[in-house]
């Protein structure tokens, strides 16, 4: 027996508020905007130039935690642009894939939203805690 389709009415409203087109990639630029803020000490033209660059960079982020555990070198020479590619066709084809099951199937993908979600806040902290 299929299991009942959820009705948009019936979702808590924070499902229903991360399943719009637009909440993650707005959340996503928002952070990635206030991450200059919290990291740069120069002047406004500095901001600015930061703004845009942290917008497309921000992934690199995540890579502060394994820097721990691998050496830096390797990890920012290496790792660092392909994980940058990888991140953004993964973040990209997910926020499609969440679409595609609401309009089609009229289904919420939680797992994938908390997890996009979860992957945006440790790019921030990331930025913000690491070297940016």
């Amino acid at each position: 027996m299929a299991p009942p389709k959820q009705n948009n009415d019936e979702l808590h409203w924070f499902w229903r508020l991360t399943t719009k087109w637009w909440f993650l990639p707005a959340f996503y630029i928002f952070l990635a905007l206030l991450v200059p803020l919290f990291v740069n000490e120069g002047t406004s033209a500095d901001v600015w130039s930061a703004y845009f660059i942290s917008i497309m960079i921000m992934p690199v982020g995540i890579l502060w935690f394994f820097s721990f555990l691998i050496n830096e070198k390797i990890l920012y020479d290496y790792i660092q642009i392909p994980f940058l590619i990888i991140s953004h066709i993964f973040q990209i084809s997910s926020i499609i894939l969440i679409q595609l099951y609401k309009s089609k199937f009229n289904k919420v993908l939680k797992w994938l939203i908390i997890l996009l979600l979860f992957l945006i806040i440790l790019s921030f902290i990331g930025c913000v805690i690491g070297d940016y």
